[in-house]
């Protein structure tokens, strides 16, 4: 026969704080445990129900304590009504390495993004107003690299490198204000 006692655990990274009901809405005993004695505690346990806040160490207990006997529910803190299931190690892996790439992609478009930006618009080069006849900071580029960047990005690229005014070095950047 399962226990009907309910078990709500707050985890974190070495202190986890433990709070056991036989009653709904009666809290019979409260502690606070160390990584060890929250191993201990629920292996004494009968098997309950746990409730956990959803997060990367819940998925981690939540399989301990399943392999106990134990009933482990996981709420996420932005969908409250909706429990978690507990992951498994491969599922756990495999929404990692979901989430590296979805960081790369993301990486990867605001580059595009910026490359867009730089070459589909002429440049608003500044010029010194207390001296006019000081030439502006940037390399006048041709306005045809403006209109059709897909063509014309590596010649440029290529140009100022092989120029050596720009090639100063991998600390050399051009500097463009926009509009």
């Amino acid at each position: 026969m399962v226990d009907p006692t309910t078990i709500a655990v707050d985890l974190a990274k070495s202190v986890f704080e433990v709070a056991v009901s036989s009653e709904p809405g009666r809290v019979c005993l409260r502690k606070r445990l160390t990584r060890g004695q929250m191993a201990a505690f629920f292996a004494s346990r009968p098997p309950s129900t746990v409730l956990m806040e959803a997060c990367g160490t819940a998925h981690f207990w939540g399989r301990r304590h399943s392999r106990l006997g134990h009933t482990c529910w996981m709420f996420c803190s932005t969908r409250r009504s909706s429990p978690v299931p507990v992951k498994d190690v491969w599922q756990q892996a495999m929404a990692g390495l979901h989430r590296i790439r979805s960081g790369w992609i993301a990486t990867r478009t605001a580059r595009l993004n910026t490359v867009t930006i730089a070459f589909a618009t002429p440049p608003q080069i500044s010029i010194n107003r207390a001296n006019p006849t000081t030439p502006p900071a940037t390399p006048a580029l041709p306005l045809v690299a403006w209109r059709s960047p897909e063509t014309h990005v590596r010649p440029l690229v290529d140009s100022l490198d092989a120029d050596s005014n720009c090639n100063r070095g991998a600390g050399h950047r051009v500097r463009v204000m926009r509009i």
